[in-house]
């Protein structure tokens, strides 16, 4: 989990089922680049200007040849990419199991521009979307490309904010912005390993010798 940045600078990476908060990218020429992925959740995300808000797919070699990676699924969650060219770009939908394809949930995002493949096709434009899927889908062991809405359901309104500052359908899930601590020194924060934690545990049976450091000084911190 990363959250509450703001940059004029891409992030270009891969992931391990990894989820952001309020993340901002200023002017980029490709704001996100996803070269691999095992499903990669973007809540609250504001894209603003430049080329590409999101580019997923693999790098290629000079020849044209993906280098490997997969790409496996964005889910975009009360958010807004505006004033781009294009606002995903992926690769070319194919039905062949396990190929590169990527598959995209967009719930309650506003896009001033549309999705496109690699190759400059437009699979959908631009537009407010409450939830939509773009992607595989596998019935009866076979694999065929779909566009369509995803089963719909309310929003529990107590989960919502009061005020929806973005150009969004819905109103979006509550949230708290995260503390910086823009004001603490670097005496008012405590390493664990201070307390005698080594980050070591066994799985099997889970033993941490760690907890025997830490939990009395929690306990006293705590009281």
């Amino acid at each position: 989990m990363t959250g509450d940045r703001a940059d004029p600078r891409s992030t270009d990476g891969g992931n391990q089922q990894f989820s952001t908060q309020r993340m901002n990218f200023i002017n980029c020429d490709t704001a996100i680049r996803l070269i691999w992925d095992w499903g990669f959740v973007w809540k609250s995300l504001r894209i603003e200007g430049g080329n590409v808000g999101i580019g997923a797919f693999p790098d290629v070699d000079e020849d044209g040849v993906e280098l490997g990676g997969h790409i496996g699924s964005i889910s975009l969650v009360d958010s807004e990419i505006i004033g781009v060219k294009k606002a995903i770009v992926i690769a070319p939908p194919v039905n062949k199991p396990l190929s590169g394809s990527s598959g995209i949930a967009l719930d309650n995002v506003y896009l001033t521009a549309g999705v496109f493949d690699t190759g400059g096709k437009e699979l959908i434009g631009a537009g407010s979307y409450t939830n939509v899927f773009l992607g595989p889908r596998y019935q009866d062991n076979k694999r065929s490309w779909v566009t369509s809405m995803m089963v719909w359901y309310p929003r529990e309104k107590s989960l919502q904010g009061r005020t929806n500052g973005l150009s969004l359908p819905e109103l979006p899930y509550l949230e708290r912005r995260r503390e910086q601590y823009e004001d603490k020194g670097p005496g008012d924060f405590v390493h664990l390993k201070d307390l005698g934690a080594k980050g070591k545990c066994k799985p099997r049976p889970r033993r941490c010798a760690d907890r025997r450091g830490i939990y009395p000084v929690l306990t006293e911190w705590f009281r």
